[in-house]
């Protein structure tokens, strides 16, 4: 939980196009847990938090220390700028850079997480190439490749984080203005993220 309107789209299920194909790739269900309170959120547990707003967290401090120290402790976060807002994007940034321990580096097209070779001959899905909504389409017209950035704590991959919309996008509903991936795109690199922690 946090003031960036994490709970947006939560109505609409959104992850259910996620569990779903998870489910069909892995043979293995994904259970969805409530929303937490950064503070009440513990090194080991959950297995994967989700991390997702349209705007500024604007996370007090106690609730950083808590998140980095998840992070630091064992922790996984799958985190995501809501529709492609630029205010949880830039706020998000400025979270990872002054915990001081964590980095923010961006994916090339030989990462495993990229081209499906997940882990120790984990098989995911090869997706080194993508197609993105129209608004960022039109910001940069050659883009292809993801932009996936891991969050690294040392050399050790603690999470990832797109500044572009995943959830939401892997509906296949359209948006006005939305700043995200097509639905195939979407799904392939969230079953791609989920296998990291889930392994």
């Amino acid at each position: 939980k946090h003031e960036g309107n994490y709970r947006m789209g939560l109505q609409y299920e959104i992850l259910g196009q996620v569990v779903e194909q998870f489910q069909k790739k892995i043979g293995v269900t994904l259970a969805i847990g409530e929303a937490q309170d950064a503070e009440s959120i513990m090194p080991g547990t959950p297995d994967v938090l989700r991390v997702r707003g349209d705007q500024a967290m604007k996370l007090t401090e106690d609730q950083k220390k808590s998140l980095i120290a998840y992070l630091t402790g064992g922790g996984f976060v799958i985190a995501e700028a809501g529709m492609g807002r630029k205010g949880f994007d830039e706020d998000f940034r400025k979270f990872i850079e002054d915990s001081k321990v964590l980095t923010l580096e961006p994916l090339t097209a030989e990462s495993p997480l990229l081209t499906g070779q997940i882990d120790e001959g984990i098989e995911g899905i090869e997706v080194t190439s993508c197609r993105y909504s129209r608004a960022v389409r039109e910001e940069n017209p050659g883009l292809v490749l993801p932009t996936i950035l891991a969050i690294k704590n040392g050399s050790k991959i603690v999470g990832y984080y797109s500044p572009y919309d995943l959830i939401y996008s892997s509906t296949g509903y359209t948006a006005y203005g939305i700043r995200g991936y097509d639905k195939n795109s979407a799904l392939a690199l969230l079953i791609n993220m989920f296998l990291k922690p889930t392994k």
